[in-house]
């Protein structure tokens, strides 16, 4: 399988914990800003969510990719974090969407709080990488199984809406579903791809 410990010449994934606090909170204004202009109905909640959304996938698929792309994987924790802090910001709307809408069952997503878990310890991990200390030998491969946990969610919600009828699909969709294929690929594949450049990587979990 791919690795996510970069060989000598790899540039060492470093926390830059402004940046993405920074990012978490430009997100915050942006959200704050929608929602004073446009309100807070049911209907008019769908905007922020969709910005949120979108913004997630983003830092999501750069810190998912980032083991295989040396570009990336210097930032890999820094986009993780900042994942998981828009992916929360993304919840508490959908809090307040069924709140709004009086749809609370909504919120009763075996699946999506399996998910939300992964996105935890996504954002957990990337906080403590910092941290000095000896690494925990499962933690690597509970790491991975969280990645490709929030990986499958968001496939499956994508396809899913793809396969509704005809007019009613959102034709980002597709769009999305391809940047998450990307950095599967990516992910599974970069070690290969950028062999010349990251020669000497150990093998790990993907």
């Amino acid at each position: 399988m791919s690795s996510n410990n970069p060989g000598p010449s790899a540039p060492t994934p470093r926390l830059s914990r402004p940046v993405a606090l920074a990012l978490i909170g430009a997100l915050l204004l942006i959200v704050a800003a929608l929602l004073a202009a446009n309100g807070t109905s049911w209907q008019e909640l769908r905007l922020p969510l969709r910005v949120t959304a979108r913004i997630a996938l983003a830092l999501f698929v750069v810190a998912f990719a980032a083991p295989g792309v040396p570009l990336l994987r210097s930032w890999q924790p820094t986009a993780a974090l900042a994942f998981a802090g828009s992916h929360f910001i993304h919840l508490g709307l959908i809090v307040a969407r069924a709140g709004v809408g009086h749809r609370l069952a909504i919120l009763e997503d075996f699946l999506g709080i399996i998910a939300y878990a992964a996105v935890a310890f996504i954002g957990w991990r990337a906080w403590k990488s910092g941290a000095q200390g000896p690494l925990r030998s499962w933690m690597p491969y509970a790491d991975s199984a969280a990645y490709w946990v929030v990986w499958a969610t968001f496939a499956e919600m994508y396809w899913g809406a793809i396969r509704a009828p005809f007019s009613s699909v959102d034709w980002t969709y597709p769009v999305l579903l391809g940047e998450l294929a990307l950095a599967a690929a990516l992910r599974l594949g970069g070690p290969y791809l950028f062999r010349r450049g990251t020669s000497g990587a150990a093998g790990g979990p993907s």
